[in-house]
């Protein structure tokens, strides 16, 4: 992937994201490989620490990529030959690959409003009818976390070995909204990590104000 397009400063925030994310992708893949026991509080740490901090450093990458690199140019609408409709036949199953997400979750705006369960309720012994017992939820074990975490695993390889690809996604759909990039969270995922250390925290960091700087501009 060309990067002379950036500029100096920018191109070495991607080059050492580069790194950073490769290193916490070699410690999930050595976490995941075979024969290395997993726990439930094991996966929940590999996927908070290691994980999480990954994915904010390359989305973070995309959007400097994405405000740096020239938008492709759409293609030209070209009259396809018309077919003859084929008989319905069943079709395999294909196996969709999970996607990267370009944006992350913001905080829910604060309101007034109580939420049904916790609004105080009036009952008359005998008439009023009880309310139904909450529906329990099903408890996560390690084979479930595991899937997930394997699936933005998937994601997140995908879009670390094709940058390009994912960066014109988010090129594309800042053109069809015709809005502002997808937002990125203000607390950066991950940046707690015990992995990051001292120089690991205040690179993320770098890289979080570099992405809004793009995102604005």
């Amino acid at each position: 992937m060309d990067l002379s397009a950036l500029n100096p400063l920018r191109r070495a925030l991607i080059a050492e994201a580069n790194s950073l994310i490769n290193w916490l992708l070699d410690a999930v893949e050595d976490a995941l490989a075979p024969g290395v026991r997993r726990t439930l509080p094991g996966l929940k740490s590999l996927y908070r620490d290691c994980l999480l901090p990954a994915e904010a450093a390359l989305r973070r990458a995309l959007h400097i990529l994405a405000a740096d690199l020239p938008a492709p140019k759409p293609r030209a609408a070209t009259a396809l030959p018309l077919r003859k409709p084929e008989p319905a036949t069943p079709k395999a199953t294909r196996f969709r690959p999970p996607i990267f997400r370009l944006s992350e979750p913001q905080p829910r705006p604060k309101t007034d409003h109580l939420p049904a369960r916790l609004a105080p309720r009036i009952s008359i012994i005998g008439v009023t009818p009880r309310p139904a017992p909450p529906t329990p939820r099903r408890k996560l074990n390690e084979a479930d976390l595991e899937m997930q975490l394997r699936r933005r695993l998937d994601a997140l390889n995908a879009a670390f070995a094709n940058p390009l690809a994912a960066v014109r996604r988010l090129q594309r759909r800042l053109v069809k909204s015709g809005t502002a990039r997808p937002k990125l969270a203000p607390a950066i995922p991950g940046h707690a990590s015990p992995r990051l250390a001292g120089d690991g925290h205040a690179f993320l960091t770098r890289l979080d104000e570099s992405a809004r700087a793009a995102d604005t501009s």
